[in-house]
């Protein structure tokens, strides 16, 4: 076989494969604070990048398209980077224990504009680096310092959050089911702008659609500023809604949307 045909036999085969392994099931799409990862474990090294700095997503592994940006390894949705939006990693790739999946500490571009883990959610197994991004380098920049890492994962994410579904710390890993008082617009995004570490709150970004009073959420906590509210939403995805469309006060219990009428003790 003529060496060129071969090259792209297999170049071929690995896109396919690739691609194949970036569908994944909505199931265990979750934002935890159970997430049992130790940030000062050993990182694993894996597809470290060929040339240039900057990564872009490139494959809908979490409901509602891309990946998560969080506080901590597919920890509390902190918002979302799109098929073909941006980060600057900063450091090496982080290799999870739980999940054998990939995640970034950096600068995530898109509307977040944030320093913070991007990668898939908990519950998405196996998404090693270049299932879900192309390949980049390290920043040699520290824009995004250990203090930022340290106080978004703090407490169990205490500091994310003016109010929570379930006070941290707590074993909760999901939200808590709450209908809409009125018709409301859903976001992915934030731009993460305000208050001293820059985590406080931010414009909504990304309109993704309006969800019609009475649907189910699953309410998880409200911004440091008190004017956003992060929900989930079957079929839909993790988002953000403006304050006041969803009563958010705590009733001890959350639950998993598969399993709604098996509710958990915070």
């Amino acid at each position: 076989m003529p060496r060129q045909v071969a090259v792209l036999l297999v170049v071929s085969l690995f896109a396919s494969v690739s691609a194949g392994c970036a569908v994944a099931s909505d199931a265990g799409d979750e934002a935890s604070s159970t997430d049992s990862l130790d940030l000062e474990e050993e990182v694993g090294r894996t597809e470290d990048a060929l040339s240039g700095t900057r990564s872009v997503v490139k494959a809908n592994v979490d409901l509602g398209g891309g990946v998560i940006v969080a506080n901590r390894p597919g920890g509390f949705y902190m918002g979302r980077l799109l098929p073909g939006q941006s980060f600057d990693r900063q450091g090496s790739w982080y290799l999870s224990k739980e999940n054998g999946t990939n995640y970034a500490w950096g600068m995530a571009w898109g509307n977040s504009d944030a320093c913070l883990w991007i990668g898939p959610s908990r519950g998405k197994r196996g998404f090693t680096a270049g299932k879900w991004a192309t390949p980049g380098t390290a920043s040699p920049t520290a824009r995004c310092t250990d203090t930022m890492k340290k106080w978004l994962s703090a407490g169990d994410a205490a500091n994310v959050g003016s109010r929570f579904n379930c006070p941290p710390p707590t074993s909760s890993a999901h939200g808590t089911e709450k209908k809409l008082l009125e018709d409301a617009p859903f976001y992915w995004n934030v731009a993460w702008t305000e208050g001293e570490m820059g985590y406080d709150g931010g414009e909504l970004r990304d309109f993704a659609k309006t969800i019609p009073a009475g649907t189910s959420v699953w309410y998880r906590y409200t911004t440091r500023d008190g004017k956003r509210v992060v929900a989930f939403i079957p079929t839909v995805g993790w988002g953000f809604f403006p304050a006041g469309v969803l009563d958010t006060s705590q009733t001890g219990t959350w639950s998993f949307p598969e399993s709604a009428g098996t509710p958990h003790k915070c």
